[in-house]
């Protein structure tokens, strides 16, 4: 019995030890219906915005599940890109990366550690142009700003 129930405390952290949570908050009407697309189609603004005309129709967040959480900063970072496929975003503009740092004592040792949170604002392209598809990965687009 008492094996049983520490086999799905187990169970229980394992389901959230790799994960990231992502949401999304509708605040303003799509110029067109929307619908999920690739997420390689989602284009990630880090440091301005898109040149093309937009209108803001939500805020997208990702963060780490929890405490436990195994996912690296870049993949909760790609949770927004993710997230904004599933609303039909044509890109993600990130506007904010918070972190929350927890940690635990035990031995004498102190282990600490940051939760990442990156906020951002889901844009839908307002002109008939279709953008070129984003790069799938940082990586990638590392490699095409060289």
């Amino acid at each position: 019995m008492k094996t049983n129930h520490l086999l799905a405390i187990a169970l229980a952290v394992t389901s959230v030890a790799c994960g990231i949570r992502t949401s999304f908050t509708p605040t303003n009407v799509p110029p067109h219906p929307l619908s999920p697309r690739p997420e390689s189609s989602v284009e990630m603004f880090t440091s301005g915005t898109p040149k093309r005309p937009y209108v803001e129709v939500g805020l997208v967040s990702s963060e780490h599940a929890g405490y436990w959480s195994s996912a690296t900063d870049s993949e909760v970072m790609l949770g927004l890109r993710k997230q904004g496929a599933e609303f039909g975003c044509d890109a993600v503009v990130v506007t904010a990366e918070t972190g929350r740092v927890v940690g635990s004592y035990g031995g004498g040792n102190v282990n600490t550690y940051t939760l990442k949170n990156f906020r951002a604002v889901c844009a839908v392209y307002t002109d008939t142009d279709t953008a070129a598809p984003a790069p799938s990965s940082l990586h990638a687009q590392a490699e095409e700003a060289r």
